[in-house]
């Protein structure tokens, strides 16, 4: 049971919302016209990081998204010996040639309208409401690890260090404390 002053604060403040954090690695989808490229949040090749996920069908999917080129931020999960490979899609960052400078309330919009949900892509739902509501029923999924309070009104800014919305405040994430998850570093 979690009863945080940040959380009361935050409820307050109409601006954010919660996203619950998937126990998985981190994913960033890059599309330019036919190509389909997957990388971890350190740049490595996501299919040779989980080799035996169906890639092809993955690659299948984002080549639907209504765009010609897109760089999108999430989380893939991917469970050895099963068949089960998701995306939680949270945010784009490019569209069509373009950096998206938007506020994330704004990039979260675009990213709807690109993208035809499936069992294996999926966006991360916005929770608005009791965030200390959400972090206690939080665990009904084992691969629920925490929760994400994000700024809706925050403009992306680029950053090759800690991101600035980290740095700024506008960006707060909260991690279960259970041995059993183990976070990927790829």
């Amino acid at each position: 049971t979690l009863d945080s002053p940040l959380f009361s604060r935050l409820n307050a403040n109409k601006s954010y919302v919660a996203q619950i954090k998937k126990n998985g690695w981190r994913i960033q989808i890059q599309k330019d016209g036919d190509k389909i490229s997957f990388f971890s949040r350190h740049n490595k090749n996501m299919e040779v990081i989980a080799d035996n996920a169906d890639w092809n069908l993955l690659r299948q999917l984002v080549a639907q998204f209504d765009c010609e080129s897109c760089i999108c931020d999430g989380e893939f999960m991917h469970r050895r010996g099963e068949m089960k490979n998701v995306i939680y899609l949270w945010d784009m960052f490019e569209l069509d040639g373009h950096q998206l400078k938007q506020p994330y309330g704004d990039r979260y919009k675009l990213l709807q309208k690109i993208t035809t949900w499936n069992d294996n892509i999926r966006l991360t739902e916005n929770f608005s409401g009791d965030f200390v509501e959400l972090w206690n029923n939080l665990g009904e999924y084992e691969e629920d690890e925490g929760i994400v309070l994000k700024d809706l009104r925050e403009s992306l800014h680029v950053s090759f260090r800690k991101p600035s919305s980290e740095k700024s405040g506008k960006q707060f994430k909260i991690v279960k404390e259970d041995p059993r998850n183990h976070t990927r570093s790829a």
